[in-house]
């Protein structure tokens, strides 16, 4: 018997092993997952078939950063639900979960998270109330 979709949850990651252990995690809690490896990819991606929640390493290279592509999503899809994840915040710099929370991103999460908080954080994206 198949297990119902719970949602359709796609990651945007550059590294290969970071996508690889949330593909694995959130599709033994019986999610859809599509990946993309970078950003732009993605917005594509999510154009063609939109998910109930985005997953993004905003410390991730690519032709689109983070809060860039939180920007352009959100612009076109302002109920786009997008979790955000990144290591600890750099002393040089701005927080970047800070700047992406406040471009829309409806949860942010400091890797490494538990499975647990992961999936929380998805149950919570999709049930956000959005301005």
């Amino acid at each position: 018997m198949d297990v119902p979709h719970l949602a359709r949850v796609l990651i945007v990651a550059a590294n290969d092993g970071l996508r690889g252990s949330l593909h694995g995690a959130i599709e033994a809690a019986g999610h859809d997952v599509v990946e993309a490896a970078d950003a732009l990819v993605a917005l594509h991606a999510y154009q063609s078939v939109p998910a109930d929640v985005v997953i993004v390493d905003v410390e991730a290279p690519g032709r689109l950063a983070a809060p860039d592509f939180l920007r352009r999503l959100r612009g076109v899809f302002p109920d786009a639900r997008v979790i955000t994840l990144a290591g600890r915040p750099s002393f040089r710099g701005s927080d970047t979960l800070a700047v992406t929370h406040g471009l829309g991103a409806v949860r942010a999460l400091r890797m490494p998270a538990t499975r647990e908080q992961l999936l929380k954080a998805i149950d919570e994206a999709r049930t956000t109330r959005l301005n």
